[in-house]
């Protein structure tokens, strides 16, 4: 009778998950948890024109806070200092767009 039960014993051991998969799946969910309750915004209106961090990357807050993005307020009002070459100065032209 014995012998007869040990291969219904296995399904059911199958069938259970493992201490690991639980383990994970509870890490999985309070993950999910503190993405729903993530909400970056920004203190400004404008555009983003430099991203200092990667996606998935891990900021840390020390003293003093990271610079995440640099924000321009206004593209029309900046002012862009550059050195051109002469040969490249002949195909510019002025544009008030």
């Amino acid at each position: 009778m014995r012998l007869a039960l040990q291969p219904r014993l296995r399904r059911l051991n199958s069938k259970s998950p493992s201490p690991k998969i639980e383990q994970m799946e509870a890490e999985l969910r309070q993950v999910e948890v503190d993405l729903y309750n993530t909400d970056i915004r920004s203190p400004v209106d404008g555009v983003i024109i430099q991203r200092s961090v990667e996606l998935g990357q891990t900021v840390a807050a020390s003293l003093q806070s990271p610079t995440i993005f640099t924000i321009a307020d206004d593209l029309r009002s900046m002012e862009i200092v550059a050195s051109v070459d002469e040969t490249g100065v002949c195909g510019l032209a002025r544009s008030r767009a």
